[in-house]
């Protein structure tokens, strides 16, 4: 961004400050500047503040002992945005359970955003199930790895993550309350249309949500149907296969919908990018 300004007297000093409604960042500060005008061009990581539409803050303060007074101050209304990408670093554990319907063990889920350095930084890490049912498996949504979430490698194995520019995601999803339905959660992302892996696996679209399967099929994993809608939108409902996507606890795809996504996301230049290892 460009910044010019003009202080008087010395001990000044210039803030950059993000702020939206109770949360205030700092992201950038010079101290001293030169007193009179002048112009700077400012380059600055916004670190990890969720994208959406923000307050910048710019402020001249002057530093007396070990206080700093504010002298002056201008802001604008701006749009943070970033590449956000879902890294799935551990996938969860062979089929197991009573019914061969939950995981041996859970994967891990990394979140990572595009810094200003160019660099994936991860931000958080999620329990999750790329445990698929093999019985279930529909063309042309064909993969070879027995019905678990297929494998979306970086590009040349390398940190390329332009490999899935074209991904976009949903969120807030409402569930469904009809028994023939799926439920997924309140919160789903919809990656859409990822580009074949090498091995040949592919499929039109693959969602990163919570929720449990279909009724029905909770029944035969002994939960009534009755049940299913309530189990499965608990905050930590039990975590069972998928059918090739990628299942979180609705408490965690909750607080990615919320924290890291803005509701206004149509507004928002904000990328969600995938990667799922064989």
């Amino acid at each position: 961004m460009a910044l010019s300004y003009t202080a008087g007297g010395s001990n000044r000093g210039l803030h950059l400050i993000l702020k939206k409604g109770a949360v205030e960042r700092t992201i950038w500060t010079q101290f001293p500047v030169q007193a009179g005008s002048h112009s700077l061009a400012v380059d600055t990581n916004t670190g990890d503040v969720p994208v959406g539409e923000w307050f910048l803050i710019a402020e001249i303060f002057e530093r007396t002992g070990w206080q700093c007074v504010v002298r002056a101050f201008h802001f604008r209304e701006i749009k943070v945005w970033t590449y956000y990408a879902f890294d799935v670093v551990q996938r969860s554990g062979p089929q197991s359970g009573p019914y061969m319907e939950k995981p041996a063990d859970l994967g891990r889920l990394k979140l990572r955003r595009l810094t200003a350095s160019g660099r994936m930084q991860g931000i958080t890490t999620f329990q999750c199930v790329t445990t698929g049912d093999p019985e279930n498996i529909h063309t042309p949504n064909t993969y070879c790895t027995g019905g678990n979430t297929p494998p979306i490698p970086l590009a040349n194995n390398s940190s390329d993550w332009t490999y899935w520019d074209t991904i976009l995601s949903h969120s807030s999803f409402n569930p469904y309350h009809r028994v023939e339905d799926s439920i997924l959660g309140a919160h789903m992302f919809y990656l859409r249309n990822p580009l074949p892996a090498p091995c040949g696996c592919s499929r039109s679209g693959i969602e990163v949500h919570g929720g449990g399967p279909l009724p029905n099929i909770m029944r035969d994993y002994g939960c009534s149907e009755s049940d299913a809608m309530s189990v499965a939108m608990r905050d930590y409902q039990p975590m069972y296969i998928t059918h090739g996507c990628i299942r979180l606890f609705n408490a965690d795809a909750r607080l990615l919908a919320q924290s890291y996504w803005a509701p206004f996301h149509d507004d928002v230049g904000c990328f969600f990018l995938i990667h799922v290892p064989y």
